[in-house]
């Protein structure tokens, strides 16, 4: 009877993995994967990482039926003359931006309109107004 209980318990009862023979074989293992491993580390390369810009919204297709507000950026009188030769500056071109504003119960765009000047006596561009 005896017997029956202990042959029981090794069958059915709790039992552990655990032994001298498991970890012997595990260390021959790593062992073995050092002795098989380059003895020349292989150095970590560096890449230069790069970042992208963010997405700016294009207004290039607004609704037509939105009230449209110009407002139209000059130097003063006294900017329009050339620092060289204090002769009258001329507009030579124009930078419009269009900003898409929106007021509560009222949505307009605002063209703003930025005029750059040059002189045409010594042909030096001068910067446009801010």
């Amino acid at each position: 009877m005896e017997q029956l209980k202990i042959n029981n318990k090794k069958t059915y009862g709790s039992k552990s993995e655990q032994s001298e023979y498991i970890y012997e074989q595990l260390s021959l293992l790593h062992n073995e994967a050092e002795l098989y491993s380059d003895v020349e580390a292989k150095e970590e390369v560096k890449v230069a990482s790069h970042t992208r810009k963010k997405k700016e919204a294009t207004l290039d297709k607004l609704p037509e039926n939105i009230k449209t507000v110009v407002v139209e950026h000059t130097l003063p009188e006294e900017e329009k003359v050339c620092p060289n030769c204090n002769e009258q500056l001329e507009v030579i071109g124009k930078e419009v931006k269009k900003t898409l504003k929106i007021k509560p119960a009222e949505v307009i765009i605002q063209e703003d309109v930025y005029y750059t000047y040059a002189c045409k006596n010594c042909e030096k561009t001068v910067l446009r107004p801010q």
